[in-house]
Formats: structure tokens, C-alpha cells, sequence
């Protein structure tokens, strides 16, 4: 009950957080593949270098997310990098 609690509190501050733009961002793997009905990526940022914080590095608010990986064609050709 707590884990739920602490995942829609979450869920909320990304919300608020995000502007309307910003593409849907999921907690879970099976949560974004269901919603997107494509493969999805975890995004993390785990390598912040020496003299970096992580703000500078990930960005203000930034948390570890599930999102769709965007195929060739929706990138016009263009791989997506990370």
C-alpha cells in the first residue's frame, strides 16, 4: 500500500512538473508498452562526470523514467541517442 502510495505521489510531481509538451514519461516498462504500444527504453543518468552535478548533467527534476523508443522513421532517418 505504502509503494502505491509513494507511485502515485511520484506520478503527480512529474505531472506537475512537465509541461504538456513534454512526451508521456512511465515508471514501469509494462506500463509504457501498454499505454505506447511500442518497445520503450529506461532513461536513466548514471555517469555524472567529476566537476558536473547532477542537475547540470540529467536536468532540474529529472528521474529515472520508461519511455517508447522512437523508430527511424519518426526521427526522419535519424537515429535516437542517449
Amino acid at each position: 500500500m505504502l509503494l502505491l502510495l509513494m507511485v502515485v505521489i511520484v506520478v503527480m510531481v512529474v505531472d506537475q512538473l512537465m509541461p504538456s509538451t513534454a512526451p508521456q514519461l512511465y515508471l514501469t516498462q509494462g506500463e509504457c508498452e501498454e499505454a505506447s504500444a511500442q518497445t520503450c527504453d529506461l532513461v536513466s543518468c548514471d555517469f555524472i562526470p567529476i566537476g558536473k552535478t547532477f542537475e547540470e548533467v540529467c536536468g532540474k527534476n529529472f528521474i529515472k523514467h520508461w519511455e517508447p523508443i522512437l523508430t527511424t522513421q519518426e526521427t526522419n532517418g535519424i537515429s535516437p541517442t542517449r
